[in-house]
């Protein structure tokens, strides 16, 4: 029979604690049932994401899948560049222009200048809470 760990990298200490607490004893008894959970936390990871153009949701998947010191593991998540940022949110910060000589909007035609102070963007979370969800509404199958 073979067991897995749900472990978690992420910067909040909050989450950490409530996600150590929401999968204490949580235990798969084969890779199937992991496979079953990782997609379970797929699903509602694109329930909660946000959605401006849909390009981050419709990439929310499965990226991989393998053995290591630790067993069997599986991985769900988005290879979008943006996506922490909207996860985590941003703190307040200057954009320059790198190679244009100013900063401007295409569509709109509206000229920014050499650099902007952006004021940051509030956390969306999407994985943490999908993960915290699927751990705290898990149910292994009972199979004979």
């Amino acid at each position: 029979m073979a067991t897995s760990k749900v472990t978690a990298d992420l910067d909040s200490q909050a989450f950490r604690r409530g996600f150590k607490a929401a999968t204490k004893g949580l235990k798969f008894n084969s890779e199937a049932e992991l496979i079953r959970f990782a997609y379970n936390v797929r699903n509602k990871a694109i329930v909660h994401c946000p959605v401006d153009t849909g390009r981050l949701r419709n990439s929310i998947g499965i990226l991989g899948q393998g053995r290591d010191e630790k067993g069997f593991y599986i991985k769900v998540g988005t290879k979008v560049e943006y996506a922490a940022v909207v996860e985590f949110g941003s703190r307040p910060h200057v954009i320059r222009a790198k190679k244009a000589k100013v900063l401007a909007n295409k569509k709109t035609g509206q000229v920014f200048g050499k650099e902007v102070n952006h004021p940051g963007t509030s956390a969306q979370p999407y994985m943490r809470p999908a993960l915290l969800e699927s751990a705290l509404q898990w149910k292994p199958r009972i199979t004979p």
